[in-house]
Protein backbone atom coordinates (compact mmCIF):
# COMPACT_ATOMS: atom_id res chain seq x y z
CA UNK A 1 0.00 0.00 0.00
CA UNK A 2 1.13 3.50 -0.90
CA UNK A 3 0.20 7.22 -0.03
CA UNK A 4 -0.56 9.73 -2.74
CA UNK A 5 -1.56 13.14 -1.49
CA UNK A 6 -5.15 14.41 -2.23
CA UNK A 7 -5.83 18.13 -2.15
CA UNK A 8 -8.22 19.87 0.39
CA UNK A 9 -8.68 23.09 1.81
CA UNK A 10 -9.70 25.31 4.61
CA UNK A 11 -11.92 28.59 5.05
CA UNK A 12 -11.18 30.24 8.08
CA UNK A 13 -13.52 33.32 9.27
CA UNK A 14 -11.65 34.71 11.53
CA UNK A 15 -14.45 37.47 12.88
CA UNK A 16 -16.36 34.21 13.97
CA UNK A 17 -13.78 31.49 14.42
CA UNK A 18 -15.31 29.11 12.16
CA UNK A 19 -13.04 27.30 10.31
CA UNK A 20 -14.75 25.32 6.82
CA UNK A 21 -12.88 22.34 5.66
CA UNK A 22 -13.16 21.99 1.47
CA UNK A 23 -12.81 18.89 0.22
CA UNK A 24 -13.26 17.49 -3.88
CA UNK A 25 -16.99 17.80 -3.55
CA UNK A 26 -18.37 21.24 -4.52
CA UNK A 27 -18.83 23.32 -1.33
CA UNK A 28 -21.39 26.13 -1.63
CA UNK A 29 -20.95 29.03 0.67
CA UNK A 30 -23.78 31.09 2.19
CA UNK A 31 -26.37 30.62 5.01
CA UNK A 32 -27.07 27.46 4.15
CA UNK A 33 -23.45 26.38 5.71
CA UNK A 34 -24.25 28.67 8.69
CA UNK A 35 -22.42 31.94 7.58
CA UNK A 36 -24.09 34.27 9.99
CA UNK A 37 -24.28 37.58 8.30
CA UNK A 38 -27.23 39.13 6.74
CA UNK A 39 -25.84 40.75 3.57
CA UNK A 40 -25.08 37.04 2.50
CA UNK A 41 -27.42 34.64 0.81
CA UNK A 42 -28.52 31.16 1.51
CA UNK A 43 -26.54 30.22 -1.46
CA UNK A 44 -23.95 33.19 -2.15
CA UNK A 45 -20.86 31.20 -4.36
CA UNK A 46 -19.63 28.28 -4.65
CA UNK A 47 -16.38 26.49 -4.50
CA UNK A 48 -15.35 23.60 -6.52
CA UNK A 49 -11.89 21.49 -6.91
CA UNK A 50 -10.71 21.37 -10.95
CA UNK A 51 -7.21 20.30 -12.22
CA UNK A 52 -5.69 20.06 -8.78
CA UNK A 53 -6.85 23.58 -7.51
CA UNK A 54 -9.60 25.29 -6.01
CA UNK A 55 -12.35 27.38 -8.04
CA UNK A 56 -14.48 30.14 -6.72
CA UNK A 57 -17.68 31.52 -8.36
CA UNK A 58 -20.29 33.90 -7.20
CA UNK A 59 -24.15 32.22 -7.80
CA UNK A 60 -26.08 35.49 -9.11
CA UNK A 61 -26.11 36.52 -5.02
CA UNK A 62 -27.56 39.68 -4.42
CA UNK A 63 -25.02 41.84 -2.88
CA UNK A 64 -22.19 39.78 -4.66
CA UNK A 65 -18.80 37.73 -4.29
CA UNK A 66 -15.22 39.82 -3.71
CA UNK A 67 -11.67 37.85 -4.13
CA UNK A 68 -8.66 39.74 -2.85
CA UNK A 69 -11.55 43.37 -2.60
CA UNK A 70 -12.26 42.31 -6.08
CA UNK A 71 -15.69 41.73 -7.52
CA UNK A 72 -15.91 37.91 -8.92
CA UNK A 73 -17.32 37.89 -12.60
CA UNK A 74 -16.93 34.08 -13.70
CA UNK A 75 -15.19 30.90 -12.02
CA UNK A 76 -11.64 32.07 -10.03
CA UNK A 77 -8.76 30.09 -9.41
CA UNK A 78 -8.05 30.28 -5.55
CA UNK A 79 -4.24 31.07 -4.44
CA UNK A 80 -2.79 30.56 -0.88
CA UNK A 81 -3.70 33.30 1.32
CA UNK A 82 -6.85 34.14 -0.84
CA UNK A 83 -9.24 36.55 0.70
CA UNK A 84 -12.87 35.43 0.25
CA UNK A 85 -15.38 38.43 1.04
CA UNK A 86 -19.35 37.71 1.31
CA UNK A 87 -21.27 40.33 2.64
CA UNK A 88 -19.72 41.85 5.25
CA UNK A 89 -17.76 38.40 6.11
CA UNK A 90 -14.14 37.31 4.63
CA UNK A 91 -13.08 33.92 4.87
CA UNK A 92 -9.32 33.22 4.14
CA UNK A 93 -8.48 30.17 1.68
CA UNK A 94 -5.72 28.05 3.07
CA UNK A 95 -4.40 25.48 1.17
CA UNK A 96 -3.30 21.85 2.80
CA UNK A 97 -2.50 18.33 2.00
CA UNK A 98 -3.89 15.06 3.47
CA UNK A 99 -2.66 12.07 3.18
CA UNK A 100 -4.73 9.11 1.96
CA UNK A 101 -3.64 5.70 1.84
CA UNK A 102 -4.32 3.77 -1.94
CA UNK A 103 -3.68 0.17 -2.87
CA UNK A 104 -0.92 -0.11 -5.82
Amino acid sequence: MSRSAVGSALLADARSGRTYVLGLQPTTLGRELGIQDPYVSRRHARIHAEGGDFWLEDLASANGSYLNQRPVTASTRLAEGDVITLGHTSLRFQRQLMLEAAHV
